[in-house]
């Protein structure tokens, strides 16, 4: 709201706010950090957002890109967030992880390293299967941000798994027989709901 963006903006420029139920300023030291996952500039000219503000707040910006976009972090801000931290992944778990979409950003990946926490806590390594049924569940497809869409859709999850499991599970060789990318395959992969470490 306008009027409280201008009382926000006299309480940065000067200093002092009036603490509930007193009647004069008082005072503050404080160091303010503002975070949005909007674009203020827009606002601005829509006249949602008060320039005076905006140019204020914005003495030392940072633009952090969405989990999708940095994925060389993700694997290891997924494997310290472990309950222990730093337990083994499988190669097919870490292979899903690399290549789904994350829609709900980081957030999203601290909660699924807090689930299969759980599910695997008496594991030596974690597998996949879990992050399946997590993902598939609320209807997340992995690597849609990524992966290009299907031509002459997929094949059906019988031929799927005789070719996974020719090719001892390995994805890059299934991709090479089809002639898909590895993230195509590893989409339909996520979409037959299918057990990588099972067919190797």
């Amino acid at each position: 709201m306008p009027s409280v963006q201008a009382k926000v903006r006299r309480a940065l420029e000067e200093r002092a706010v009036v603490p509930v139920g007193a009647q004069r300023l008082a005072p503050y030291t404080a160091r303010v950090i503002a975070a949005t996952n909007g674009a203020l500039t827009a606002r601005i000219q829509q006249g949602q957002f008060r320039s005076d503000l905006y140019a204020y707040l914005r003495q030392l910006g940072l633009v952090i890109p969405p989990l999708r976009a940095r994925r060389e972090d993700l694997l290891a801000l997924f494997i310290t967030r472990l309950d222990p931290p730093g337990k083994e992944l499988s190669h097919a778990l870490a292979e899903a992880l690399l290549v789904s979409s994350w829609p709900y950003n980081v957030g999203e990946l601290l909660a699924v390293a807090r689930e299969l926490s759980i599910l695997g806590r008496n594991e030596e390594r974690l597998e996949v299967g879990p992050f399946l049924e997590h993902i598939s569940g609320r209807r997340v497809a992995a690597a849609h941000s990524i992966g290009t869409a299907d031509t002459d859709g997929p094949p059906d999850r019988a031929e799927l798994e005789r070719l996974l499991r020719e090719h001892h599970g390995v994805v890059a060789m299934v991709a090479k027989a089809l002639g898909r990318s590895r993230h195509q395959v590893y989409r339909w992969i996520v979409r037959h709901e299918i057990n990588l470490d099972k067919l190797r």
